[in-house]
Order: structure tokens, then C-alpha cells, then sequence
């Protein structure tokens, strides 16, 4: 196989993993709407606050997968571009070099 072929597969596995990514990120953000509370949000909506909330109010899990999901994603795509450029790369020898050729 080809080492263009190769670098190819490992770049549309790379973007599908972003996409796996971005659906995680929906998932945790959805979450985040559905159960976070927080003391000032209570407070403008003029209902009486407990001392505490429950633990599960604060979604630390999620703001959590949030995070995770970002520099992941931040360092996905930096290496999906860089093989972007070598594959390009590799495309533009392979094809002078045919040029080249009589």
C-alpha cells in the first residue's frame, strides 16, 4: 500500500473521531441544560436557596467531558492538519516527478 493511501485512512478516521467528539460534546452539553442549577440562577428567578445544593446540580462530570472533549479536539485536528499538508506534499512530488519523466 501506498504510504499516501495510508496517510489518507489515518486522516478520515482522524475526522470521524471528530465527529464522535462533537456528538460527546452535544451529549454532555445537553446534560448540562437539563440538571445544572446554580445559586444565581435560583436567586433572579426569586426562589429561596438552601444552603447546599445537591451534589448533582453542579454536573462537574460533564463540564468535565467538556473540557476533555476540547483539547482533544484542539489536538485532533492540529494533527489532522499537519498530515493534511504532508499528504498534499507527498501528491506534489509524485506528480513532478511524472512530469518529469518522458
Amino acid at each position: 500500500m501506498k504510504p499516501i493511501d495510508t496517510l489518507m485512512k489515518v486522516v478520515l478516521l482522524i475526522a470521524i473521531l471528530l465527529c464522535v467528539l462533537t456528538i460527546l460534546d452535544y451529549l454532555a452539553l445537553h446534560d448540562i441544560y437539563k440538571d445544572y442549577v446554580s445559586k444565581a440562577v435560583l436567586i433572579s428567578l426569586n426562589i429561596v436557596v438552601p444552603k447546599e445544593l445537591p451534589a448533582w446540580t453542579n454536573t462537574e462530570l460533564e463540564w468535565s467531558m467538556v473540557t476533555i472533549n476540547y483539547i482533544m479536539k484542539t489536538l485532533v485536528t492540529i494533527i489532522n492538519i499537519i498530515l493534511i499538508v504532508i499528504v498534499r506534499n507527498m501528491v506534489r512530488k509524485s506528480s513532478s516527478k511524472n512530469l518529469e519523466q518522458p
